[in-house]
């Protein structure tokens, strides 16, 4: 009897874990994805994860009160695994966000569902086309991997938050930041010599005016970058994605420590 009691406790524990990352990780937490899908997933996952457990030689809390705690430590390890892999999509909307300043388009927004807000057209364009390229690159698959990972690195009921976890969200801010430059970097030098050239111009003809015109060149010369570096930006996300699974494995032994 002990066996079965303990096996449904683990069972509980494990799908709670796998439904907070599938609920906030990038594609399985977009608004699009139904949660009854996302529910049964969870169930189908965690049956089989439930294979991989010892829940024998778990130390489970029989209490609710232990029991409770448990379940808020599946759910930390879980948010903070999802969240966390949502850094490269946020360095693809601020890159989006760089450029559509630059261009103009700071004001052009509309409404995003997936968070709910008003957001930059050009953000909300780059940010569907890396879920675009995260699919191709079975991106989701990995997610799945790294679930699977959490619980042979993070055994069920020991999470424990350290000094590394901290730094380590440092680190995925400067992440963020460093990518977003990378990406949008091709289009924002085109733009800074188009305005070194609108100045020239109008230092060299002061009897034009010819910041009537400039706005408009500058959209012709963003869109025109934003077309021809696209297989960069198409190399650059690869390789910054392959570079923050190996993060996110990172963060599972800093969870773990």
């Amino acid at each position: 009897m002990e066996f079965y009691f303990s096996t449904f406790y683990a069972f509980v524990l494990i799908f709670v874990r796998v439904l907070s990352l599938l609920s906030s990780a990038p594609f399985f937490g977009h608004s699009s994805v139904p949660f009854q899908l996302r529910f049964w997933l969870s169930i189908f996952l965690s049956y089989i994860f439930l294979l991989i457990v010892d829940s024998v030689n778990l130390n489970l809390s029989v209490e609710i009160l232990g029991f409770i705690i448990l379940v808020v430590k599946e759910v930390m390890v879980g948010l903070i695994i999802g969240f966390s892999s949502w850094g490269i999509f946020y360095a693809v909307q601020f890159a989006g966000h760089l450029i559509g300043f630059d261009i103009g388009f700071s004001t052009s927004t509309a409404f995003d569902p997936e968070h709910s807000e008003p957001m930059p057209t050009l953000s909300q364009f780059k940010n569907y086309f890396a879920l675009v390229i995260f699919l191709m690159l079975n991106g989701h698959h990995f997610l799945i991997q790294v679930l699977k990972s959490s619980f042979e690195i993070i055994p069920v009921s020991s999470f424990s938050v350290s000094f590394g976890l901290v730094n380590w969200g440092t680190k995925l801010i400067t992440f963020v930041f460093i990518s977003a430059v990378k990406i949008s970097a091709p289009i924002l030098i085109a733009l800074f010599l188009t305005d070194i050239t609108i100045g020239i111009l109008s230092r060299a003809f002061p009897q034009m005016n010819i910041f009537m015109f400039a706005f408009s060149v500058k959209i012709i010369i963003g869109f025109l970058a934003m077309m021809i570096t696209m297989p960069f930006f198409v190399f650059v996300f690869k390789k910054l994605l392959f570079s923050f699974e190996n993060n996110l494995i990172d963060l599972l032994k800093l969870i773990s420590a």
